[in-house]
């Protein structure tokens, strides 16, 4: 990730490195370029991430349940029986529409 996210600095000739995959390329001066940690960061967490949205739809929860998604959930007609608690956690957004029921000693959380 490092490698492949290096922004190329100044006038340098950087070359295809042999052997290497994603195209890096190589400057015997500045290596693959500058570190941009950023970039590196956003790369890595979109190839770690292989499912973007979860879709949480026409669900009866009747026990303990934890949804989790690296990207968005969607979630769209939900009925949470008494005594089931669910969690949704997502690194993206949770994105609600239909019905969310919630029966009386039924727990709810996001994160």
């Amino acid at each position: 990730m490092i490698k492949s996210t290096a922004r190329k600095a100044g006038n340098y000739l950087y070359l295809l490195t042999q052997g290497v995959s994603n195209n890096n390329t190589w400057n015997p001066q500045m290596g693959h370029g500058v570190l941009d940690a950023y970039a590196a960061v956003q790369a890595a967490q979109q190839t770690i991430c292989q499912t973007p949205v979860v879709n949480f739809t026409n669900q009866t929860v009747s026990t303990n349940t934890t949804v989790t998604s690296c990207g968005d959930i969607f979630v769209k007609d939900v009925l949470i029986k008494s005594g089931a608690k669910l969690i949704l956690d997502a690194e993206g957004e949770i994105i609600m529409e239909g019905d969310l029921q919630i029966e009386n000693g039924a727990e709810f959380e996001m994160w």
